[in-house]
């Protein structure tokens, strides 16, 4: 019984490590900049029917299932004002979050910041250095029957500016 708890266990981190990992300059085999139309060649996502749902300020235009080690989510494909994939959003389902928000500092570590968001829960940065890329997990964490929310973002890691502060 233990040893298949530890097995999946560590079929779940394993997991999430391969999907971090192959995050390299984008998310799975994406690149950040990428156009729509290279988005869904590479990854077989498809235009939603809300696309020019802006979020922050960028357009939800894509979106597709992504499935690991049993967890469903979605995957959204966030694009920047010229056309060019800036952020991809997994968004988990209420009974795989609390699996899904432990898992992701197994992989990264502790959050090298976290903050109460107020009305949705919680906040937790990590800078993958490797990869060059920003996580964000934001996690309601509220118990049934409110609604719980949990969503992993990816997106570039900021640079230095060439002048000013």
């Amino acid at each position: 019984m233990i040893v298949n708890k530890l097995s999946a266990h560590i079929s779940i981190v394993l997991s999430f490590v391969l999907m971090a990992s192959s995050a390299k300059a984008g998310w799975q085999e994406t690149n950040w900049g990428m156009t729509v139309e290279e988005v869904s060649e590479v990854t077989g996502a498809k235009r939603k029917q809300d696309e020019g749902k802006r979020v922050q300020d960028l357009v939800s235009e894509m979106s597709m299932p992504y499935v690991v080690d049993g967890m469903t989510l979605e995957a959204n494909f966030l694009f920047d004002e010229t056309g060019g994939l800036a952020m991809v959003q997994l968004t988990g389902r209420e009974r795989d979050c609390s699996k899904f928000a432990n898992t992701v500092p197994e992989i990264y570590g502790a959050p090298e910041t976290q903050r109460e968001v107020p009305q949705i829960g919680v906040s937790s940065m990590w800078r993958d250095l490797d990869e060059k890329n920003l996580v964000t997990l934001l996690w309601s964490g509220i118990p049934a029957p409110l609604v719980v929310f949990c969503q992993l973002s990816y997106e570039p890691m900021p640079v230095k500016g060439s002048g000013g502060l």
